[in-house]
């Protein structure tokens, strides 16, 4: 039987998403995660406040991915926080991290699940007597 060697390129990572694709994947996951429901909220628990909150959180958010966008230069490998928790604590770190991502994500999901459940409540329970009528411990 013979056998042969094949040999493989090593593969680089392509980069194509930029600077510009980064802010706007971040705008896009804090405008777009929560905004029929967080408004509302805020705006009852801050006030006139409110709009300097989301300007905070933003700032905050615009630091955090500064510093992936820094970590993601750095490596050619893909892995995200995993990666980068790897490389600086080693591998309880790193399996540490992976489980918080995936939890938060988890967790990120099911909130929005409510969210979504409860414009769907506002939305057609009110207009549509017979919904209301089918599901009282809604309200």
């Amino acid at each position: 039987m013979e056998t042969t060697t094949v040999e493989r390129a090593e593969q680089k990572l392509i980069r194509v998403v930029g600077r510009k694709e980064i802010i706007a994947l971040t705008i896009n996951g804090i405008v777009g995660g929560a905004i029929f429901i967080l408004p509302a909220t805020v705006a009852t628990i801050l006030g006139i406040a409110g709009p300097l909150a989301f300007f905070c959180a933003g700032l905050l958010s615009v630091f955090i991915v500064l510093c992936f966008a820094e970590l993601g230069g750095r490596y050619d490998r893909t892995g995200g926080a995993y990666l980068y928790a790897s490389e600086a604590f080693g591998g309880v770190g790193a399996f540490l991290i992976g489980w918080f991502y995936f939890l938060a994500r988890i967790d990120f999901n099911r909130s929005f699940n409510q969210c979504l459940h409860r414009v769907h409540q506002l939305t057609f329970m009110n207009c549509i007597p017979l919904c209301a009528n089918n599901h009282p411990g809604l309200y």
